[in-house]
């Protein structure tokens, strides 16, 4: 199964040091959207919201498989 690393990035970046083995991409994907809005839901408790945040998911090398940006994981009705 292959290993997938979720950074953090927002101005500063956090990286994932251990990863999550995940059946494919469309798995990862779904975990990058679970773990954004767990982040967002935090900062909102704390009265911030910064969608200009994103995870990124590389494979075990460091190569960038794609990018969950939150403005993309939310919908926000007025």
């Amino acid at each position: 199964m292959p290993r997938f690393f979720f950074h953090l990035r927002d101005g500063q970046s956090i990286d994932d040091p251990d990863g999550m083995f995940l059946p494919n991409a469309a798995m990862a994907r779904l975990e990058a959207i679970r773990s954004a809005r767990d982040i967002m839901a935090e900062d909102v408790r704390r009265g911030v919201l910064d969608l200009s945040v994103r995870i990124e998911i590389t494979d075990a090398h460091g190569e960038p498989i794609l990018a969950v940006p939150f403005r993309e994981v939310v919908k926000i009705e007025h």
